[in-house]
C-alpha cells in the first residue's frame, strides 16, 4: 500500500509539473516486463497513471473549461503540433536534426571522467541481479530512446534532464566498485595514487569548466 501511494504520488506530481513525466511510464513497462509479470502490478500502475491525469487536469484551471477538447488540443501539441526547432549540431543548423542527437550531446556535455565511470557503473550493474540497479539504467537510457524516435520537439538537452541524475548514481556506483576492486587487487595502495585519481575526478571537471566559462549552462 505504502509503494502504491508513492509510485501515484510521484506520477502525480510529475505529469501535473511538465509532460515529460510520461516518459517514466514506458520505464516502468520495460521493468515489470523483465522482473514481474503478475497482472494486478499492472492494474496498479494503470490505475496510477489515471489517477495521475485525474490530478493532472485538477491543477490546471485552464482545463476546466471543456476539458476534453482542450487535454486533446494540449496532448497534440507537445507531440505532433508543436513549434519546429531547430537545433546547432556538429557545425550545422539542423531542422530536424539526426536522430542520435540526444545521445551525441547527452555525452558532449558530461565530463569524460564522469562518463566513463558511469559507462563502467552500467557494465557492472547490468549482469548483477540486483533489480535497483537495472532500473537505473533503465531510467538513464529512456529519455533519450524517447527523443530519438521524436527529433522535433526537444531543444538540446533541456528535455532529457532527467538522465543525468541516474548518470550520476551510475557514477558513483562505477567509482566505489573501481575503488573496491583496487583494494582487493593489492593489499595497500601508494596515496599519491588516491591524489592522482582524486585531481582525475574532480580536477578535470573544473578545468573544463573554467575553459568553457561562461558558458556553463549544460556542462
Amino acid at each position: 500500500m505504502v509503494g502504491d501511494a508513492v509510485f501515484c504520488l510521484v506520477a502525480d506530481v510529475g505529469i501535473a509539473t511538465k509532460i515529460n513525466a510520461a516518459f517514466g511510464l514506458p520505464t516502468i513497462i520495460v521493468c515489470w516486463l523483465i522482473y514481474d509479470r503478475r497482472g494486478y502490478l499492472l492494474g496498479r500502475m494503470v490505475v496510477g497513471g489515471l489517477i495521475a491525469v485525474v490530478v493532472f487536469v485538477a491543477l490546471w484551471p485552464w482545463l476546466w473549461v471543456d476539458t476534453a477538447t482542450r487535454l486533446t488540443d494540449y496532448l497534440l501539441w507537445v507531440t505532433v503540433a508543436h513549434w519546429q526547432i531547430p537545433q546547432w549540431f556538429l557545425g550545422q543548423s539542423l531542422l530536424p536534426p539526426p536522430w542520435y542527437f540526444a545521445p551525441v550531446m547527452a555525452v558532449m556535455v558530461t565530463p569524460l571522467v564522469m562518463l566513463i565511470v558511469a559507462v563502467v557503473g552500467s557494465v557492472v550493474a547490468l549482469p548483477s541481479h540486483r533489480s535497483y540497479l537495472h532500473l537505473i539504467v533503465i531510467s538513464a537510457v529512456m529519455p533519450l530512446c524517447a527523443l530519438m524516435l521524436s527529433t522535433t520537439v526537444y531543444d538540446n538537452e533541456r528535455l532529457f534532464m532527467a538522465f543525468f541524475p541516474m548518470l550520476a548514481v551510475l557514477a558513483g556506483y562505477g567509482l566505489t566498485r573501481g575503488v573496491l576492486c583496487i583494494k582487493k587487487s593489492t593489499d595497500e595502495v601508494d596515496w599519491r595514487i588516491w591524489l592522482l585519481g582524486l585531481m582525475l575526478m574532480v580536477g578535470l571537471p573544473i578545468r573544463d569548466g573554467v575553459r568553457m566559462w561562461p558558458h556553463l549552462l549544460s556542462y
